[in-house]
């Protein structure tokens, strides 16, 4: 079942659309997908990580390695899903927060959020999807409930 899945990523800036075909689905039911992916491109941080795709509440929470498999952080990207069969495609809202190993945390790219919604990137629609699913993580991040969201992906490591 897992290996018909399709992963897509769009993006709006820079504007792409990519499929994760070297991403490993580990896991699918109607609340989620968790995969396993290395770096699309080289870097000196990152070299691997784990996601956990949730399907109806607007975000990917990924936990990020280094090559000798040291944790770096936590990073959530605010999505929408669109199913379409066997294929998942997850739009990037732009709104992400890393996750540091101490527990802080970092807002990162709302100025592309802004960005896309004054150019009409995205719809006002969208753009209140959104900012529903950024406030639920950061709540949850907040409230000390982040561990609970995450524990299935530890099951994968």
């Amino acid at each position: 079942m897992n290996e018909n899945i399709k992963l897509i990523r769009t993006r709006h800036i820079p504007k792409e659309k990519i499929e994760l075909k070297k991403d490993k689905v580990l896991y699918v039911d109607e609340e989620c997908i968790i995969s396993k992916w290395d770096v699309i491109n080289p870097r000196n941080d990152i070299s691997w990580g784990v996601s956990m795709y949730y399907l109806n509440r607007g975000y990917k929470i990924s936990k990020m390695f280094d090559k000798e498999g040291n944790f770096v952080h936590w990073y959530c990207d605010i999505i929408r899903t669109h199913i379409n069969g066997n294929e998942y495609e997850f739009e990037d809202m732009l709104l992400d927060i890393v996750i540091k190993p101490d527990g802080s945390y970092v807002v990162m790219d709302a100025d592309e959020f802004a960005q896309a919604m004054e150019e009409d990137m995205i719809t006002k629609e969208a753009a209140c999807d959104a900012l529903r699913s950024f406030n639920g993580l950061v709540r949850a991040v907040s409230d000390g409930e982040f561990d609970e969201l995450t524990r299935k992906l530890d099951t994968y490591l």
